[in-house]
């Protein structure tokens, strides 16, 4: 059994007015151990979306412990020989539960040695609404040069963002999305593409699976937009970017052909060619954000 803790936090819960769409309940400090996330948290309350672990060691924690106490704690226990046993409490109980959902992809862990706004920087994309975001549009094919915005108009309305800096893991079966990878993103269309109608995402997904763990965890795409080269002399491959340094994808790759494929059964394939693009790439880009965000 859980215990009491699990009913007063289950009472607790009815008690509180139902959530709004994109708003999150974020228990602090829960489960403390693995028998409260069993027995409590997984068959009473439901698992958790996402664990956020804010790492830091022994002295550092002590520390904030002897702050807190010289600013007026409420707890009368609040001296060191107490606050030694709650770190080593915290160790010997709490760390197996986080080490447990490790295993199932669900822990964020934050360096939390910094400042309060430091840590905060580190954990607050994973709770950005998705109307925070723009309309995004997968960009991937063959171009001889990444598109660019050419003019102060159409750089508040597209923000092309690189995606070779992504640290996906390509190791671990499935190739699923970690909550940090998931944050790590969400920061960088927070700094990067924040006010703008859509963002372009060069040479991303480099596989269907990664399409669809960036839909599930971040936002739906509007559009994958494919641009072969049909000139004589071949272009690069965007997708290339993610090769790190090796041959460039195919557009007869199995990759390339399941992203098309299911782009195209769901109504957001768009193909342009780089050499009967009116303009420039940019100008056969634009009207796909016009119709995405429409």
């Amino acid at each position: 059994e859980a215990g009491p803790c699990i009913a007063a936090l289950r009472q607790t819960l009815r008690e509180l007015p139902p959530l709004r769409p994109g708003q999150w309940l974020l228990l602090e400090g829960f489960p403390r151990d693995l028998n409260h996330f069993l027995h409590g948290c997984v068959s009473q309350l439901g698992a958790p979306r996402v664990v956020v672990y804010l790492r830091c060691t022994d002295e550092v924690m002590l520390r904030r412990l002897r702050l807190r106490g010289a600013h007026g704690s409420p707890r009368e226990d609040d001296n060191e020989a107490t606050q030694r046993r709650r770190v080593q409490s915290f160790r010997r109980q709490t760390v197996p539960v986080v080490e447990y959902l490790r295993a199932q992809g669900l822990v964020h862990e934050v360096d939390a040695t910094g400042s309060m706004e430091e840590v905060w920087a580190s954990v607050f994309p994973l709770f950005l609404p998705s109307e925070s975001f723009p309309k995004i549009i997968f960009l991937m094919g063959c171009c001889s040069s990444l598109p660019q915005c050419t003019s102060p108009e159409e750089s508040r309305r597209l923000a092309v963002v690189p995606t070779v800096d992504w640290p996906l893991d390509k190791d671990r079966p499935g190739n699923p999305w970690s909550p940090s990878l998931a944050c790590h993103v969400r920061r960088v269309l927070h700094d990067k593409a924040s006010g703008c109608e859509a963002a372009l995402l060069c040479g991303f997904p480099p596989t269907l699976t990664d399409g669809l763990q960036f839909e599930r965890h971040v936002i739906s795409c509007a559009e994958l937009v494919y641009v072969y080269d049909d000139r004589a002399s071949g272009g690069e491959s965007l997708n290339s970017q993610h090769s790190r340094g090796e041959a460039s994808v195919s557009p007869d790759s199995a990759d390339v052909q399941a992203l098309k494929t299911y782009y195209a059964a769901t109504g957001r394939l768009r193909e342009i060619g780089t050499s009967t693009s009116i303009l420039s790439l940019s100008g056969g880009i634009l009207p796909v954000v016009a119709s995405a965000t429409g």
